[in-house]
């Protein structure tokens, strides 16, 4: 093993945490940027769950509802959330 300054461990230790946090950032902003890619998201999402992963899309209004829909998800549940109607949802997908 080799050794080294409790100094030089110390910046390592905060590098690496700096690391995560700055991926991390940049992981949430890519998340919003354009061009987005709602539907390929969700498809992917479902074939990697091989159709078993059940999707509830949190959409910003009542009106995007079609947009769940189109997309294939089993559920929409409108911002700003309920937590009795997002209960719901979960109950009824589960129920199937």
């Amino acid at each position: 093993m080799e050794l080294t300054s409790p100094t030089y461990f110390a910046k390592e230790k905060v590098q690496t945490v700096q690391d995560y946090v700055l991926f991390c950032g940049q992981a949430i902003a890519n998340l919003f940027r354009k061009p987005l890619y709602f539907s390929d998201m969700v498809q992917q999402a479902d074939a990697i769950g091989v159709g078993s992963l059940p999707i509830v899309v949190l959409t910003g209004r009542r009106d995007d509802a079609w947009l769940a829909k189109w997309s294939r998800a089993e559920a929409a549940v409108p911002l700003p959330i309920d937590p009795i109607e997002l209960a719901d949802a979960v109950v009824r997908i589960l129920r199937r």
